[in-house]
Formats: C-alpha cells, structure tokens, sequence
C-alpha cells in the first residue's frame, strides 16, 4: 500500500474516531411525505410512525462552540421536569407550551448573545413550505440554544415576512464569524462555521429535539410529533396586529361563530408537478363534510350544514354554492388568489373551523393540523386528509 493511501485510511479512520466521541445521537428518521406529491420536500411530520431526531449537545466536549450559556435562557430541562405530577394530558400540554413558547421568546430576543443560526427555505417555494422550513430551522436553533437569524433570500414574495407576521428575529441580531449555517441536502441537515471551515457536523432529516424531553413526549402525548411541531407552528405563525384586524373582521363577515363549520382546502392552480391522483373533486370533499353533519344530526342537532371553502380557483366557490344550495347548506368562501396575504387568512381561517377536509400533500393542510394540535390535543380527529 503506498505513502498516499495509507494517509487516506489514516485521516478517515481519525475523522470516523472523532465523530463516535461527539457522541451525536439521532433516534432515527421518520417517515417523510413523498416529495414527488408534496409542494416541496420537507422535513414535517404527519403520521404516528414518525421518530425525533434525537442529540443533546450538553454530551459534547465542543459544546462551546454551540452554546453560550446564560442564566436568563430557561435551562432545557425545566421542560421535562414540568411534567413531574401533572397526569392530566391538556394540563400537560398547556404547561408544556406555557414554557416552550417562553424558551423561544427568550432565544430570539436575547440580545444577540447566544449562538447565531442562520438557516432559511433553500427555495423558492410557497407559503407554507417556506413556514415548514422556517420551523425546521427554529427547532434546531431551540434546541442548540441558539437564536435563529431567518434566511429570506429564496422569499417568493413582495411582502415581508415582517409585514404580516411577528418578527422571527426581533432584535434583528445579523451574522458574525461564529455563526452557524445551515446547509439542507437531500437526506441531511449540515452546519457550517463561519470562520472555522473545517467545522462540520450532519444530522438526518428529522425534528430536531434534545434527548430528555424528546422521551418525556413520548411518554405524555399520543402523537408527541404532532405536537411537537405545534409548537412551531403557533410561534412562527404570529399575525401582526394589522393583519389579527383584518382576519377578525373576515370572521365577522362570514359569521364564523354561528354554529358549527366545516372548512375545506381545494387548490388546483398552485398545485403543479403533483401527480393527477391528488386532485380530488369537489363532490369528495364535500361527501366527508356531509358524513360530519351526519353525525350532528344524529345527535339530534339540526343544523345548517356550513362550510368554508378556501380555494385559488373562483369556479371552485361557484360550483360549490351551485351544487350544495340553502336552506340545508350555506357555502361561505373568501375569494383568495395567490398573495401571501390572502393565503395566510385561509390558514388562520381553517384552523378556526370544527372540522376540516383537506389532503396532506398540502402544506397549507398540514401546517392547519398543526394550528389546531397547538391550541386541542384531538386536532388530528378534526382534519381529514383525502389522501
């Protein structure tokens, strides 16, 4: 064996030695919507198989290089140890919450002082993909202790992010030399150091979470991923108070609170590349609205069957009031096109709604679940998914 390739064995088996004494530990990946019939490929969980991609970087011996402690960041543990006693699961979860959003608060307004994440969409996608990255990337920087500087460079649209939802990054905190960068690849997740380029470390897709309260999820909640990314979910998804106004006023409008409501996704113009049997009829979303309203009036509740109906197709609303008429339906809708704008009241909207009918190859879909997971426990036997 020459000179050349003795090295080469040489430096991998260091490199294989050093990465077993970081002890990086992942549980594994779960089970990701196929991007060939998703709007984007995105690291989202929606079925009970799914796992947390596990680690917990206070085992790590460069933990410096992540983490710069400080007493005013709630310790990642508090999470956990605020289980201890609580057996009834919507306390659990609204204890959980109370301390998860308080973390995130704290993380992204703490005066630039903790390590710096730069990570955003690596396209040019749609709403709510670029949500669903966005939350990917906060679940990393949460739980590496650090404050996420949002990457609006693939941002497809006029509006701001600021414009309409809180802002991720309120202390507008910008890249310094020891930044960390997140790099997205096909079945992994990189960071890169700013300064330091022989620094890299690797995870598999999955939903990034420290190892102790990754457990104590499990041990808590039905579907621990679910609500999990929940809590993302409501943080990323903070309208401004001009928007909160306007989507008021739209509820008004539309007599939201009169009775139950069914809501319904059908999107046909922003639903390109998908395969053709993900288009469902508008017949099939209304049959598992009927089977809803069946059920109430089995119940002995007679009342109008009301749906809301979100879609970028006008002929979509039309067809819908034409086909499902008074006095036994009332078809409610509000016109959206593909604006940033109108696309984030119909999640607002949807979420809003007793039960909701749409297909999980949506973002939209998803990112409605995880609203409604956030706020009830039973979200997932509130949306039905056609697919």
């Amino acid at each position: 064996m020459g000179n050349k390739n003795v090295k080469t064995v040489a430096i991998v088996i260091i490199v294989l030695l050093f990465g077993y004494y970081q002890k990086w530990v992942f549980f594994g990946l779960y089970e990701l919507i196929s991007h060939e019939t998703s709007d984007s490929f995105m690291p989202m969980p929606i079925h009970k198989s799914v796992q947390f991609n596990d680690f917990d970087l206070e085992e790590t011996s460069d933990e410096r290089i992540f983490v710069k402690p400080s007493p005013s960041i709630p310790k990642r543990n508090e999470v956990s140890e605020s289980l201890g006693g609580i057996k009834d699961t919507q306390m659990d979860s609204d204890a959980l919450s109370e301390i998860v959003q308080s973390r995130l608060n704290t993380l992204q307004s703490f005066n630039c002082q903790s390590t710096r994440i730069s990570c955003g969409s690596p396209t040019d996608c749609g709403l709510g993909c670029q949500v669903h990255y966005l939350m990917t990337c906060l679940m990393l920087s949460y739980s590496l202790n650090g404050t996420l500087i949002p990457d609006f460079s693939k941002w497809p649209y006029s509006t701001k992010w600021d414009d309409i939802f809180e802002s991720i990054n309120p202390t507008n905190c910008g890249p310094n030399n020891d930044t960390l960068t997140v790099v997205w690849g096909k079945n992994e997740i990189t960071l890169k150091h700013a300064s330091n380029k022989n620094f890299l470390r690797q995870f598999k897709l999955g939903l990034p979470i420290t190892r102790s309260l990754g457990k104590q999820l499990k041990k808590s909640f039905s579907n621990p991923f679910l609500w999990w990314a929940g809590q993302f979910a409501n943080f990323t998804l903070r309208p401004v108070l001009e928007a909160e106004s306007w989507i008021l006023k739209t509820k008004d409008f539309l007599q939201f609170s009169s009775g139950p409501i069914v809501g319904i996704l059908i999107r046909r113009r922003d639903k390109k590349g998908e395969k053709k049997q993900q288009f469902h009829s508008i017949d099939k979303h209304f049959t598992t609205a009927k089977k809803y309203f069946d059920n109430i009036d089995h119940r002995g509740m007679n009342v109008t069957r009301k749906v809301y109906v979100a879609t970028d197709d006008r002929s979509v609303i039309k067809l819908s009031q034409k086909r499902y008429r008074p006095p036994k339906w009332e078809i409610v809708a509000a016109q959206r096109k593909l604006d940033i704008e109108d696309i984030m009241k119909d999640i607002i909207l949807l979420s809003d709604c007793d039960f909701v009918v749409c297909s999980f190859t949506s973002d939209i879909c998803r990112l409605v679940l995880e609203l409604m997971d956030s706020r009830s426990l039973n979200a997932a036997s509130k949306v039905k998914s056609l697919n």
